[in-house]
């Protein structure tokens, strides 16, 4: 995944956001995920929308969503 590898970001970002064989980390998932749709993995743009129209799971702050949603521009 540090290495670029875009389908790695995406299944890192989803281990860490889901807690999947890792300490549940949302903001460290959403930074790999971010990664990878920048990369235009579909996957992970589209687990990123998911995930910032749920306001349950979205960053704990609407600046700190508004970062990751322009950084993808």
């Amino acid at each position: 995944a540090e290495a670029g590898d875009v389908d790695s970001q995406y299944e890192l970002g989803v281990r860490f956001v889901e807690g999947r064989g890792v300490e549940r980390d949302f903001e460290t998932g959403i930074e790999w995920l971010v990664k990878a749709a920048k990369q235009e993995h579909e996957n992970a743009r589209n687990r990123l929308q998911r995930i910032f129209r749920n306001e349950k799971a979205a960053p704990s702050s609407p600046e700190r969503a508004e970062r990751y949603l322009v950084s993808l521009l």
